[in-house]
Protein backbone atom coordinates (compact mmCIF):
# COMPACT_ATOMS: atom_id res chain seq x y z
CA UNK A 1 0.00 0.00 0.00
CA UNK A 2 1.43 3.41 -0.92
CA UNK A 3 2.54 5.74 1.84
CA UNK A 4 0.56 8.96 2.15
CA UNK A 5 2.72 12.07 2.35
CA UNK A 6 1.31 15.31 3.75
CA UNK A 7 3.19 18.55 3.21
CA UNK A 8 2.62 22.31 3.05
CA UNK A 9 1.64 23.68 -0.35
CA UNK A 10 1.01 27.17 -1.75
CA UNK A 11 -2.62 28.27 -1.76
CA UNK A 12 -2.68 28.22 -5.57
CA UNK A 13 -1.99 24.47 -5.48
CA UNK A 14 -5.34 23.95 -3.70
CA UNK A 15 -7.45 25.57 -6.40
CA UNK A 16 -7.92 22.63 -8.79
CA UNK A 17 -9.16 20.22 -6.10
CA UNK A 18 -11.22 22.94 -4.40
CA UNK A 19 -13.01 23.61 -7.66
CA UNK A 20 -13.41 19.99 -8.71
CA UNK A 21 -14.65 18.62 -5.38
CA UNK A 22 -16.06 21.53 -3.37
CA UNK A 23 -17.18 24.32 -5.65
CA UNK A 24 -17.59 23.07 -9.24
CA UNK A 25 -20.09 25.81 -10.07
CA UNK A 26 -17.85 28.67 -8.93
CA UNK A 27 -15.72 30.51 -11.48
CA UNK A 28 -11.95 30.01 -11.03
CA UNK A 29 -11.48 33.55 -9.72
CA UNK A 30 -13.88 32.81 -6.83
CA UNK A 31 -11.93 29.83 -5.47
CA UNK A 32 -9.55 31.99 -3.38
CA UNK A 33 -11.12 32.58 0.03
CA UNK A 34 -10.77 35.33 2.62
CA UNK A 35 -7.84 34.51 4.88
CA UNK A 36 -6.09 32.23 2.38
CA UNK A 37 -3.10 34.57 2.31
CA UNK A 38 -3.16 35.59 5.97
CA UNK A 39 0.01 35.21 8.01
CA UNK A 40 -0.05 31.83 9.75
CA UNK A 41 -2.56 30.20 7.42
CA UNK A 42 -1.44 26.73 6.39
CA UNK A 43 -2.44 24.90 3.22
CA UNK A 44 -1.53 21.22 3.02
CA UNK A 45 -1.71 18.59 0.35
CA UNK A 46 -2.04 14.85 0.75
CA UNK A 47 -0.02 12.95 -1.83
CA UNK A 48 -0.65 9.37 -2.97
CA UNK A 49 2.22 8.05 -5.08
CA UNK A 50 3.37 11.66 -5.66
CA UNK A 51 -0.08 12.77 -6.92
CA UNK A 52 -1.80 15.42 -4.82
CA UNK A 53 -5.24 13.98 -4.10
CA UNK A 54 -6.35 15.76 -0.92
CA UNK A 55 -6.17 19.29 0.49
CA UNK A 56 -7.02 21.27 3.59
CA UNK A 57 -6.52 24.75 4.96
CA UNK A 58 -6.24 25.76 8.60
CA UNK A 59 -6.47 29.42 9.60
CA UNK A 60 -6.49 31.28 12.90
CA UNK A 61 -10.13 32.34 13.14
CA UNK A 62 -12.61 32.59 16.01
CA UNK A 63 -15.94 30.78 15.61
CA UNK A 64 -18.90 33.00 14.72
CA UNK A 65 -20.15 35.22 17.53
CA UNK A 66 -17.11 34.57 19.76
CA UNK A 67 -13.81 36.21 20.56
CA UNK A 68 -11.94 32.90 21.02
CA UNK A 69 -8.35 34.04 20.42
CA UNK A 70 -6.81 30.55 20.34
CA UNK A 71 -9.28 29.02 17.89
CA UNK A 72 -8.36 27.73 14.46
CA UNK A 73 -10.68 27.01 11.56
CA UNK A 74 -10.41 24.01 9.28
CA UNK A 75 -11.73 24.79 5.81
CA UNK A 76 -11.66 23.74 2.18
CA UNK A 77 -11.03 20.09 3.06
CA UNK A 78 -11.39 17.87 0.01
CA UNK A 79 -10.18 14.54 -1.32
CA UNK A 80 -10.65 13.43 -4.90
CA UNK A 81 -13.57 10.97 -4.91
CA UNK A 82 -11.56 8.05 -6.26
CA UNK A 83 -9.10 8.38 -3.33
CA UNK A 84 -11.64 8.71 -0.51
CA UNK A 85 -11.70 6.00 2.14
CA UNK A 86 -7.92 5.45 2.10
CA UNK A 87 -7.02 7.53 5.16
CA UNK A 88 -5.65 10.44 3.15
CA UNK A 89 -8.17 13.00 4.42
CA UNK A 90 -7.53 11.85 7.98
CA UNK A 91 -3.78 12.31 7.48
CA UNK A 92 -4.28 15.81 6.04
CA UNK A 93 -6.51 16.88 8.93
CA UNK A 94 -4.13 15.34 11.49
CA UNK A 95 -1.37 17.51 10.02
CA UNK A 96 -3.59 20.59 10.40
CA UNK A 97 -4.41 19.65 14.00
CA UNK A 98 -0.74 19.33 14.89
CA UNK A 99 0.03 22.67 13.26
CA UNK A 100 -2.77 24.45 15.16
CA UNK A 101 -1.53 22.95 18.44
CA UNK A 102 2.04 24.08 17.69
CA UNK A 103 0.67 27.59 17.13
CA UNK A 104 -1.00 27.60 20.56
CA UNK A 105 -4.45 26.60 19.34
CA UNK A 106 -6.91 25.20 21.86
CA UNK A 107 -9.96 24.71 19.63
CA UNK A 108 -10.46 23.66 16.01
CA UNK A 109 -13.77 24.23 14.25
CA UNK A 110 -15.33 23.84 10.82
CA UNK A 111 -18.59 24.09 8.93
CA UNK A 112 -19.28 20.55 7.75
CA UNK A 113 -21.51 19.31 4.96
CA UNK A 114 -24.13 16.87 6.29
CA UNK A 115 -22.53 14.00 4.35
CA UNK A 116 -19.15 14.69 6.03
CA UNK A 117 -20.36 14.73 9.65
CA UNK A 118 -19.47 11.07 10.29
CA UNK A 119 -15.97 11.61 8.94
CA UNK A 120 -15.37 14.54 11.29
CA UNK A 121 -16.91 12.71 14.26
CA UNK A 122 -14.34 9.92 13.80
CA UNK A 123 -11.66 12.62 14.16
CA UNK A 124 -13.06 13.87 17.48
CA UNK A 125 -15.29 16.70 16.24
CA UNK A 126 -18.78 17.19 17.61
CA UNK A 127 -21.81 19.05 16.30
CA UNK A 128 -22.98 22.14 18.10
CA UNK A 129 -26.34 23.60 17.16
CA UNK A 130 -28.64 22.87 14.27
CA UNK A 131 -28.07 22.58 10.55
CA UNK A 132 -27.64 26.13 9.19
CA UNK A 133 -27.58 27.70 5.77
CA UNK A 134 -24.13 27.70 4.22
CA UNK A 135 -22.75 30.67 2.36
CA UNK A 136 -23.99 29.70 -1.07
CA UNK A 137 -22.76 26.11 -0.96
CA UNK A 138 -25.56 24.34 0.87
CA UNK A 139 -26.40 23.64 4.50
CA UNK A 140 -23.69 23.05 7.09
CA UNK A 141 -23.21 21.90 10.66
CA UNK A 142 -20.94 23.81 13.02
CA UNK A 143 -18.48 21.23 14.39
CA UNK A 144 -15.59 21.63 16.78
CA UNK A 145 -13.02 19.71 18.80
CA UNK A 146 -10.71 20.59 21.62
CA UNK A 147 -6.98 20.68 20.94
CA UNK A 148 -6.14 20.49 24.64
CA UNK A 149 -4.99 17.10 25.89
CA UNK A 150 -7.07 15.51 28.61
Amino acid sequence: MPIVEVRPIPVEATYAIRQQVLWPDDPPEAIHRLGDSAVGTLHVGGFWEEQMVSIATVIRDAPPETQHSTAWRLRAVATLPEFQGRGIGKAVISHCIEYAIQQGGTLLWCNARPDAVGFYEKLGFQIEGDLHAGLGHGPRYFMWRSLVAG
